[in-house]
Parts: C-alpha cells; structure tokens; sequence
C-alpha cells in the first residue's frame, strides 16, 4: 500500500510541477526565427577560415564562450593534416568578419593575415591543458 501511495504522491507531484511551469512560460520565452545579421554556432564549427585574397587559413575547431554566454574567440586549427598536428590558435571573435552570401546563405569566415602568419601565433591553451601543464612542471620539480 505505502508503494502505491509513494508512485501516486509522485505522480501528483510531478503533474503538479509541469502544470507550474507551463503556467510560467510566456512568448516571450521562445525564439522562433534567427534575424538578419545573427549567426548560428553551427555556421561557425567547422567552418573554413579564409583571408581577402581567398588563402585558407584553418578551420573552426571550438569557439570560447564567456560566463555572459558572448563569443569571444574562434579557435582556429593550423597546418598539419587532416586535423593531425594540428596548432590551434585563438582569434579574437571581434577581428573575424562574417560575411553572409545573400545568394546561398552561407557565412564567410574573413581573417586577413597569412597562413604562415597564423602559425606563428601563440597556441591556445584550454584550462585543462594548463593545468595539466603546471602538474608535469610540479613532478619535474620533485
């Protein structure tokens, strides 16, 4: 008996709650068609960064995102082959432009520097891969 009254009791609860938030939600809290000048993640993972003059420079491979959720930097996959060493260097969001064919839809990924440029730049290093860095630089030390 106390099993039937423990699965009703939840059920009534759960019901309950989903009836509660149904009540909240509002228009408000869906969006339902990108805009004119907005860009989806997925037009940016994976995309092929390029400069003016058409030279390939990498590919997206992830994107830094702040704790506001506003992009902050493309992380850009350099040289190797077929994403064997690879370099990964991060862009600065601001200093990419995105460039909307009106024709196809498709967003252009614009950078101007070289290739041999963007390999010369710093390597990007994730929170995991420093702290990874200061353990080895700690049992090195012992």
């Amino acid at each position: 008996m106390m099993r039937r009254l423990s699965a009703a009791t939840l059920a009534v609860l759960l019901l309950g709650v989903g009836y509660g938030l149904a009540q909240t939600l509002s228009a408000d809290t869906f969006y339902t068609s990108q805009q004119e000048g907005e860009i989806l993640a997925s037009e940016l993972m994976y995309g092929t960064v390029q400069n003016s003059e058409g030279e390939i420079l990498g590919d997206v491979v992830d994107v830094v995102i702040n704790e506001h959720l506003e992009v902050k930097a493309l992380i850009v996959g350099v040289g190797g082959f077929l994403g064997l060493l690879q370099k990964h260097v991060a862009v600065r969001f601001d200093e990419i432009d995105r460039i909307r064919d009106m024709d196809t839809g498709e967003v252009s990924l614009v950078f101007e520097t070289s290739e041999p440029e963007l390999r010369g730049a710093p390597e990007f290093q994730t929170l995991a891969d420093q702290m990874a860095e200061t353990e080895r630089e700690e049992l090195m030390a012992e």
